[in-house]
């Protein structure tokens, strides 16, 4: 099993929750899923619930020790305690993909402070690093003009539009599909043999 990746910079901290960030995860959940809701689909009736948030770290643990995926919490880095923001990469591939994709939400009041970016770029550095991966993909919702600026900033290139890729905000919608390439990606059967 891989180590439990802590990717900071000083002013983020971005890693996996552990069961003690269980009341502060509800807490920024509950606090801001309904705001992020124009752009990300409706959460499950119990997510506003502590207990569902109990069991959400347990899965997203058993995900990572199994390579399916690796769901993580944007915390302070001053406090390693307060989330406002959460990273995840999601379907981690192997075999003949080694890609993933990338999916975030920051706090409103934490928005146009580079946050997002500085997180975003400590997984790029951890994908690309430490897990090998060779793409990681990105959709949003076709108008979210801060995830196009953000993605471009960090290197990703538009492919395309997926046509009602997901039900969010009451309809299908169509998402903008942008992928990161990794030009360092080392095939492990060569590294290996």
């Amino acid at each position: 099993m891989r180590d439990k990746p802590i990717l900071s910079n000083g002013d983020v901290i971005v890693r996996l929750a552990e069961p003690s960030d269980v009341a502060e995860v509800h807490r920024f959940f509950s606090a801001y899923w309904p705001g992020f809701s124009v752009y990300v689909p409706t959460a499950a009736p119990d997510a506003y619930t502590l207990s569902f948030w109990e069991r959400e770290l347990v899965l997203y643990q058993e995900e990572y020790e199994q390579e399916k995926s690796c769901r993580m919490f944007i915390f302070e880095a001053s406090d390693n305690r307060t989330v406002i923001g959460m990273l995840n990469l999601n379907d981690l591939a192997r075999g003949a993909a080694f890609q993933c994709r990338i999916g975030y939400t920051i706090a409103p009041d934490q928005e146009g402070r580079g946050r997002m970016y500085a997180a975003c770029k400590l997984c790029i550095d951890f994908a690309f690093g430490p897990l090998n991966l060779h793409r990681i993909e990105a959709q949003y919702v076709r108008g979210n003009i801060r995830s196009a600026k953000l993605l471009e900033r960090l290197g990703f290139h538009t492919e395309g539009i997926c046509r009602d890729y997901l039900f969010v905000h009451g309809r299908w919608q169509d998402h903008v599909q942008a992928a990161l390439l990794n030009p360092a990606w080392r095939n492990p059967a060569v590294a290996s043999s």
